[in-house]
């Protein structure tokens, strides 16, 4: 199937369609269509029964509704003459076209009661003077008078309207009448009633060779069943038929509810094995037995006729799709045969060749025609395509090149820029270290000179607390000096006392020496306090001084320490900042030599591919 041509394939494709339609509608509901035609016959035999009761019924319709209307004309007060009565049944014998004749038969005195009067050949009297008018109607369709009171036999259409008082159709028989022998007729008679007494019968004779004809000559049901029609007795009048079923209506066939319902003026469908009767009842007026229509068929051979009809119609199908098929393979070969020139010469461009002709299919105004020119006008196209494309591949070719080689040197110098920016980074790194060691340097040393500068205002405190304490010994020497004086003024004054004691005061003279030298030395001890006061106040002054000076550059140290700190942790961060950059930049020229690489790499595939596309290009031939 895979090289088989679009033609085979659409064929193909078509036949299956057509069988598988084919099977869908005529196969699987093998049984729907079966009962479908029996159906259709049974509507058929329906329809074929059906009209042909409504044109028997219309041609005797016209002799039952003469016989009505002439004997109810009769049966009432009609001041008529025996001659009148003639006149009228020429003139209306003439308006019933199946009616081939008409007659009275009346009772002894019947008519009008003076049949001794009319005795001896009168027109439409008996020789007993009794009212028996015929007239029969001749080849040109006019009424005649026909003297038929000689022969004139009182049959069962004159008997049984007599016992039943009830209308009655004779049985059909041969007549000749006037000149035209041998007519099959059958006559109806409906009773003369006056005042409820029967005085006569009105007969009509109704020609029945037309209503033979038309039971003869139906088509409609095509030979597949037997059209009968049977008189008021049950005998066959005429049957479709070369050789009749049965001469007579077998009555004692029927089911009591098949009587009923023929009685009751319905049609019937009777089964008997394989074979089907459909029988339809006519009555006229108000006969107590109908005349009889049955279309009779053999079921199993309908059935095989349906078979066979449906067995020609799958063949006739067959045949159809084979035709089909035929038809639509050529028209699509025909219609096929641009596409298969233009398959032709894809292939040939497939090969190479661009220097083709135009196909001829061009001009053409269907889709196929507007292929084959967009196909040639596509080659002509890819011809200037191809064209272009080799000059601007040589022209790729040289441009590639020269994009490797640039390619390559960035790469290089990439690479370069990549080793650089690693090695200043790594200054940076160390830089950045030293900073960090300076910045906890000088917070380290910030922190002693803070300690130092605490530990000498606890100095300057304890020198100042120690001059208060000089300034209090001072005052306690002043005391004490005031004291020792007071001290030898009264050691002087116990001396003078205890001289003038004499003897008595010389233990008190000795107390006060000695008290006198306790003052001396106390004074001493006091001069070398002062002494010793006024040195260390001048120690302590000058110290002072000293502190507070130290102290003041101990304030300055400490704040050209936190500058200095300060400066350290932006250098700090300017180093960071520029350790950053400088491994962005690190990053950024390992990833520029990176793509330079691959740049290189993918230029040298390029010049590769534009050498393939130059080879490739110079299979197709353009010039």
């Amino acid at each position: 199937m895979k090289n088989k041509s679009i033609l085979f394939r659409v064929g193909l494709l078509v036949g299956g369609g057509i069988a598988v339609i084919m099977l869908v509608l005529v196969v699987l509901p093998f049984q729907q269509l079966k009962e479908a035609e029996y159906s259709r016959l049974m509507r058929n035999v329906e329809d074929a029964s059906f009209n042909l009761l409504t044109r028997i019924g219309a041609d005797l319709e016209q002799g039952v509704n003469l016989t009505k209307t002439t004997a109810n004309l009769l049966s009432g007060d009609v001041a008529l003459s025996r001659e009148g009565v003639i006149r009228m049944l020429e003139n209306t014998v003439e308006h019933y076209p199946f009616v081939i004749g008409i007659g009275l038969s009346y009772e002894p005195n019947g008519f009008d009661g003076k049949d001794s009067l009319f005795k001896g050949g009168i027109r439409g009297s008996g020789w007993q003077g009794r009212f028996l008018p015929f007239v029969a109607k001749d080849a040109s369709g006019r009424g005649c008078y026909s003297d038929t009171t000689h022969t004139h036999t009182f049959n069962a259409w004159y008997s049984e309207p007599k016992r039943t008082l009830k209308a009655f159709m004779n049985e059909p028989y041969l007549l000749d009448i006037l000149d035209r022998k041998g007519v099959n007729i059958t006559s109806f008679a409906e009773p003369i009633l006056k005042d409820g007494r029967f005085v006569g019968v009105c007969e009509v004779d109704i020609e029945l060779d037309r209503i033979f004809a038309w039971v003869k000559e139906d088509t409609s049901l095509a030979g597949l069943a037997t059209i009968s029609l049977y008189s008021t007795a049950g005998a066959l009048l005429v049957t479709t038929s070369a050789e009749a079923m049965t001469d007579k209506f077998a009555w004692e066939r029927l089911t009591s509810n098949e009587r009923l319902a023929l009685q009751n003026r319905q049609r019937i469908f009777h089964q008997e094995g394989e074979l089907v009767s459909y029988i339809s009842p006519f009555y006229m007026s108000s006969c107590e037995q109908p005349m009889l229509l049955s279309v009779d068929f053999d079921q199993g051979h309908v059935m095989a006729s349906i078979y066979w009809q449906m067995a020609v119609s799958m063949m006739l199908g067959v045949v159809l799709g084979v035709v089909l098929i035929v038809i639509v393979l050529f028209i699509l070969r025909r219609l096929l045969r641009p596409i298969h020139v233009v398959a032709s010469r894809i292939e040939e461009m497939a090969q190479g060749n661009l220097l083709l002709q135009p196909t001829g299919y061009e001009r053409r105004n269907d889709e196929l025609g507007r292929m084959a020119k967009s196909f040639y006008e596509m080659v002509g196209r890819l011809r200037a395509v191809l064209r272009s494309i080799a000059s601007s591949t040589n022209a790729l070719a040289g441009d590639s090149q020269n994009i490797s080689t640039f390619s390559q040197g960035i790469a290089e110098g990439a690479r370069g820029s990549a080793a650089s920016t690693e090695e200043v980074q790594a200054q940076c790194n160390s830089v950045l270290e030293v900073c960090q060691n300076d910045v906890d340097m000088s917070g380290q040393a910030s922190n002693e000179v803070a300690e130092a500068r605490e530990t000498l205002s606890k100095l300057v405190q304890n020198v100042e607390e120690t001059n208060h304490t000089l300034a209090e010994i001072v005052k306690r020497e002043m005391q004490l000096a005031d004291i020792a004086s007071q001290t030898g003024i009264l050691a002087l004054n116990a001396a003078v006392e205890a001289a003038r004691a004499d003897e008595a005061g010389k233990g008190f003279s000795v107390v006060a020496n000695e008290v006198r030298v306790l003052a001396e030395r106390s004074a001493e001890i006091v001069n070398d306090i002062q002494k010793l006061r006024s040195t260390s106040s001048k120690v302590s002054e000058s110290s002072l001084k000293e502190l507070l000076e130290l102290e003041r550059v101990m304030a300055g140290i400490i704040d050209n320490m936190a500058y200095l700190t300060k400066n350290s942790h932006l250098i700090t961060d300017a180093v960071q900042q520029m350790d950053g950059a400088v491994s962005s930049l690190s990053t950024t020229s390992q990833e520029n030599a990176a793509a330079s690489d691959n740049l290189a790499s993918e230029v040298r595939a390029i010049v590769d591919h534009v050498h393939a596309l130059n080879t490739e290009v110079a299979n197709f031939r353009t010039e």
